[in-house]
């Protein structure tokens, strides 16, 4: 567990929430939780991020009951100089309780 019950409702509160991790002697990270009006995606995007399969309406994991389609569960993203092509969900490929997803990428200068 990451948060605390008190650390949860504080979060839960503010939206808002800076605290450090441990996660052994030598091993510290800093964490900053915030809340985004456009939820995780919108928060990568601002941060300069892009996804690396940009088909996000095709699902990544095989529907569990016929009045589903699957769900878009798997993600990738690049910044900066990375960018990624070619991204693609192989919903072909039945070996796990996920599909695949693929995507080159190209350094630029």
């Amino acid at each position: 567990m990451l948060l605390s019950a008190g650390q949860r409702e504080q979060f839960l509160e503010s939206h808002d929430y800076d605290y450090a991790l441990a996660t052994g002697e030598a091993n510290r990270y800093r964490v900053n939780l915030m809340f985004h009006k456009l939820g995780a995606a919108g928060a990568l995007s601002r941060a300069g991020f892009c996804e690396a399969t940009p088909n996000a309406r095709v699902a990544t994991t095989p529907a569990r009951h016929m009045l589903e389609s699957g769900r878009h569960i798997d993600w990738a993203f690049v910044r900066g100089s990375i960018q990624a092509h070619k991204g693609k969900v192989h919903n072909s490929v039945k070996a796990s309780d996920h599909y695949p997803i693929s995507f080159e990428l190209r350094i630029s200068d």
